[in-house]
């Protein structure tokens, strides 16, 4: 790796991209070229891939640690910032893509210095073939990048939430988010993420009880569609943008109803 910003050490810090991956090596290819050119070290941790994820992210010099995956991103994004040696830590998924403008807002923090210790950049998401501006999807303000050792990472653990030590700002420019390409890829990743959601709730002691079956399954998901469906037009995502408001309500209900099936599972063996 070397940067197109940072060959005098002495005029400017330093960046460590940290990613958290797994059978990523189409994302890799597709978006890694729009930031490793500014990075000083590419941190990979791996959780199992059988494809060529690895062998990419050594081609793009990266430091690849293999871990163990137990549903908890928290932690390793933690881990992740501990083997970086940078003065900044930019945090992402392989599915995003910083935007030239967002880079560029990276490239004259990292040079110049700041007041802040963390940054959210506005997240722009891509649903099924198309960009969902609407349904509270944008701005969808991330916490991405931050200086080491002034973030640390809480629960909950599919989606975590960084803590700063210090003022955080905000960027401009948007991180482009491809999530899915289709809609089984979709169904796969519900299907996981809701069944992490419901291991979490049970660590939680969330009751099964009716109250809290009226609770997650008819008020909390009526709740949410009305308000990112209607209060925050979602309906103008068009058909795409339905779908997003039907699962993103549906998931307080599936991930209830699976908690309810891991007590039964543990009461009748």
């Amino acid at each position: 790796m070397k940067t197109e910003y940072n060959q005098d050490k002495k005029k400017g810090g330093s960046l460590s991209l940290c990613m958290i991956v797994k059978n990523e090596e189409e994302n890799f290819k597709r978006f890694l070229p729009s930031i490793i050119d500014i990075v000083d070290e590419l941190i990979v941790i791996d959780t199992g891939s059988m494809d060529d994820t690895i062998r990419i992210a050594e081609e793009f010099g990266g430091k690849v640690y293999n871990s163990p995956w137990e549903g908890d991103f928290a932690k390793l994004k933690n881990e992740a910032g501990s083997y970086a040696y940078s003065e900044w830590l930019l945090i992402i998924d392989a599915d995003e893509k910083i935007s030239k403008g967002l880079k560029d807002e990276i490239i004259q923090i990292v040079k110049n210095g700041s007041e802040f210790n963390g940054y959210y950049m506005p997240r722009k998401n891509y649903y099924l073939g198309k960009w969902l501006k609407f349904g509270g999807n944008y701005p969808d303000y991330q916490l991405k990048f931050f200086r080491r050792g002034k973030g640390v990472y809480h629960p909950p653990p599919l989606h975590p939430k960084v803590i700063i030590d210090g003022k955080i700002g905000y960027l401009k420019n948007p991180l482009e988010h491809f999530p899915y390409e289709t809609v089984g890829e979709y169904l796969k990743k519900f299907e996981l993420y809701t069944t992490y959601d419901a291991l979490f709730l049970e660590r939680k002691n969330v009751k099964v009880n009716f109250i809290n079956s009226v609770r997650w399954i008819v008020i909390k998901p009526s709740i949410r569609f009305i308000k990112r469906y209607f209060l925050k037009l979602g309906f103008l995502n068009g058909i795409p943008g339905l779908f997003a408001c039907i699962f993103d309500a549906l998931n307080y209900a599936v991930k209830y109803i699976k908690l309810w099936h891991i007590y039964e599972n543990k009461k009748y063996g």
